[in-house]
């Protein structure tokens, strides 16, 4: 791919957004952000695989089962937005995908991470509160680049210790779980942790107070 096409994030937000799969077909090459939004899609429309510089894709409020086998050829992709949709899985065709930043797959019905998530290196934010995920897969350490993770209203009992190999964390959003502990190595954070949500877990107050003594500067809610 060619770096030089890979929009900064303001040409990204000032560029261009297309509402259609047939608007944006008349001018392939310069279609950088497409917007589906609530438009009762049942699967995805065909021919995304043309527009080669897609930045921005937001399928989210449609009701989709699988986010189809195109997205894959997506390789410019910097964000994907597919909120309230019928996910069942992780779309596994993400991530190949080079440059792929921001994934919103929040109210869906995902009740997996797959361990092949830790190939996405230059994530920087992955959304997936609402949805039904029982185990924090530790390949999530490996995503050196994450700086926000929502994983608020799932299933999780744990989090496993590691979680202070993500240094550039900001936010960690876990309200909603039925979360009883925390790992020690979570207070090695401080120096990038800004906000901490733990609303609505069974967390003992001994380990709240340990936290709030270990991240003195972080927004901790609980």
């Amino acid at each position: 791919m060619d770096s030089s096409r890979v929009l900064p994030e303001l040409d990204l937000y000032r560029a261009k957004r297309f509402e259609s799969v047939q608007e944006a077909a008349a001018e392939p090459d310069r279609v950088h952000k497409l917007v589906l939004y609530g438009r009762d899609l049942q699967k995805m429309p065909s021919g995304l695989s043309q527009f080669t510089y897609l930045s921005s894709l937001d399928v989210s409020q449609n009701q989709l089962s699988s986010l189809g086998g195109e997205i894959s050829s997506l390789h410019y992709l910097q964000g994907l937005y597919a909120v309230g949709n019928r996910l069942t899985t992780f779309p596994e065709g993400v991530v190949l995908l080079p440059v792929l930043q921001k994934i919103d797959l929040s109210n869906n019905q995902i009740s997996s991470i797959p361990e092949s998530i830790q190939r996405m290196d230059q994530l920087v934010r992955l959304s997936m509160d609402d949805n039904a995920v029982t185990r924090f897969p530790v390949a999530l350490f490996s995503l050196k680049n994450l700086s926000v993770l929502e994983l608020a209203r799932n299933g999780l009992t744990e989090i496993p210790e590691g979680i202070a190999s993500l240094k550039k964390l900001k936010k960690l959003d876990l309200a909603g779980n039925q979360i009883t502990s925390l790992p020690k190595d979570l207070g090695s954070l401080r120096e990038s942790l800004e906000e901490l949500n733990l609303q609505g877990n069974p967390i003992p107050r001994e380990e709240i107070d340990r936290l709030l003594e270990a991240l003195p500067a972080t927004n901790i809610r609980f």
